[in-house]
């Protein structure tokens, strides 16, 4: 079967899914790779995941699927080089939001992968941020792919959740070192760094449709985190609801 990646992107909001669409479509233009792409928006990063792997006809037409996230950018050389070692599960180094000097991925569970290392190493487990997977695991791993275990009194994020799962059924999981992406934390500056790539001619002054349209995307958010917010409202209000029927009752 010919190599066709669907690409998986989860956001928070459509704004983050709009520019995640034009970094992607950039850095994949005339590259010669077959893929699609697929983004969810919600607050749940775990359900995101899961769902856009299963969105638009699930995973049977393709070889692999790539987590790729809304604050990653990436280049079609970094994607043919995780395709080329022909693992079941290998990460791009994306760098960890805490630990200064640290990639997102940790050899024993303990420590955090340096960023001084070089080449494919193997870890216990690796963010998701850019995160490349055979098509044939997800097919020998239960559902949901993507998902919290506990950890003492916290829980782990949903891909240090997916590694280990996968280890338990006897993969094991790769970082490429050299595949270094960029894991931007500010959403202006992947705006920025979208403008600026853009050839001249594409430019799009603040005057014109494209603002009107990110002036649109940021309303969309807005109303998206007051569904969330009043969503979270309801539910603690039944849940009190339920206590004080008890309490009525008692």
């Amino acid at each position: 079967m010919k190599t066709k990646i669907k690409i998986c992107t989860p956001g928070a909001s459509l704004e983050d899914i709009n520019i995640s669409r034009r970094v992607i479509s950039d850095a994949l233009a005339g590259s010669g790779i077959d893929y699609d792409h697929v983004w969810r928006i919600g607050a749940l990063v775990f359900d995101n995941r899961n769902r856009c792997i299963l969105d638009n006809s699930g995973i049977d037409s393709y070889t692999h699927i790539l987590q790729w996230d809304s604050d990653i950018i990436a280049t079609a050389e970094d994607v043919k080089k995780l395709l080329s070692h022909n693992l079941p599960i290998v990460s791009g180094a994306a760098r960890h939001r805490q630990v200064i000097n640290c990639f997102a991925a940790s050899p024993d569970g303990e420590s955090f992968l340096g960023n001084d290392k070089r080449g494919l190493n193997k870890v216990l487990w690796a963010g998701a941020a850019f995160l490349l997977i055979q098509r044939d695991v997800l097919k020998n791993l239960p559902r949901p792919w993507f998902r919290h275990v506990p950890n003492g009194e916290t829980q782990t994020g949903e891909d240090v959740g997916f590694c280990l799962l996968a280890g338990q059924y006897g993969y094991s999981i790769f970082v490429d070192c050299d595949v270094r992406v960029e894991h931007l934390t500010n959403r202006s500056e992947l705006r920025r760094r979208i403008m600026s790539s853009a050839k001249e001619n594409e430019r799009v002054s603040e005057t014109s449709v494209e603002a009107v349209e990110c002036q649109i995307m940021r309303l969309v958010s807005e109303l998206q985190r007051q569904i969330y917010y009043y969503s979270d409202e309801v539910r603690r209000l039944l849940v009190e609801n339920e206590r004080l029927k008890k309490l009525i009752k008692s």
